[in-house]
């Protein structure tokens, strides 16, 4: 089975490749510091911050959101990744130092949105309770253009949710093979997350969906770096659909399957150049 096919049924070798990232001995050296972090509601997240010293305006901040059925070990690997990426980028002159926050879904399954019953509110959890607490306690900067989503399979479906539909705080969304499902995939590959999630509903689902809220946003205000993997043809066709719209989208496909740590390794650094503003 090609990349082209695997949107909606990847083979069980397909995926069992896709995850060995995950497997084994963690081995990224470090010059900033990681922590884990529980804001006084319980949400949890884990924080990378630079060894530099903050700028006088505060560090830019990356919010990362991880892919679907992922654990809090998981998500540890992701900011592993991405923060090393950061630091190689900023040794070559590319990118500013930034803070890089990943929550954690307790749910594993939410799309990253805020969902029909009000049981899962991923989007609220991350603006209204994350967000603060990182604020009150790290020198962030306050200007959007220093604010950054990024998003890894299911987070790179809630990445776009979230940049499109709180276009007022993130200046950028980065896509990592993201699941960007519309209601006709979502109901066939993902029926469960279907009805828990969206309640079958699919007007309710496009109030969250990106290739709704694309279409109501101002695309002068808010630029896509999208990396495909794995799900190629998702990625291809949404970031096509910016475009069409009159949208910026920058696309890479790197030889990759769906392993954040491929990606990251292909393209973190050009991602952190795109966030910085830099990337020619």
């Amino acid at each position: 089975m090609s990349k082209e096919t695997a949107d909606l049924s990847p083979t069980p070798w397909q995926m069992i490749r896709s995850v060995r990232s995950y497997l084994g001995r963690l081995n990224v050296s470090l010059a900033g510091e990681i922590s884990e972090v529980e804001t006084k509601s319980g949400a949890r997240y884990w924080l990378y911050e630079s060894a530099k010293s903050a700028p006088a305006d505060g560090f830019p901040l990356v919010v990362h959101l991880h892919g679907a059925a992922v654990g809090w070990s998981w998500v540890r690997r992701d900011i592993h990744w991405m923060a090393q990426a950061q630091e190689k980028a900023v040794t070559a002159g590319k990118s500013k130092p930034m803070v890089i926050v990943a929550p954690l879904d307790p749910t594993k399954f939410s799309m990253w949105v805020d969902g029909k019953s009000e049981v899962t509110n991923a989007a609220t959890m991350v603006m209204k309770d994350i967000l603060p607490d990182v604020e009150s306690a790290h020198p962030i900067a306050k200007d959007r253009a220093n604010r950054h989503v990024h998003g890894f399979s299911m987070g790179g479906f809630g990445a776009a949710s979230l940049g499109l539909k709180y276009q007022q705080a993130f200046s950028t969304v980065t896509i990592m093979d993201g699941a960007m499902h519309d209601w006709g995939t979502i109901t066939k590959s993902r029926p469960k997350i279907a009805a828990t999630q969206f309640g079958d509903d699919e007007a309710y689902f496009d109030q969250w969906s990106p290739w709704q809220l694309v279409q109501q946003a101002d695309l002068s205000k808010t630029q896509f770096f999208v990396v495909e993997g794995l799900m190629e043809s998702f990625n291809r066709r949404f970031a096509d659909h910016i475009r069409g719209l009159g949208g910026q989208a920058v696309s890479l496909s790197p030889n990759c399957l769906h392993d954040l740590r491929c990606l990251t390794q292909a393209h973190g650094e050009d991602a952190f150049t795109f966030m910085s503003g830099s990337l020619d």
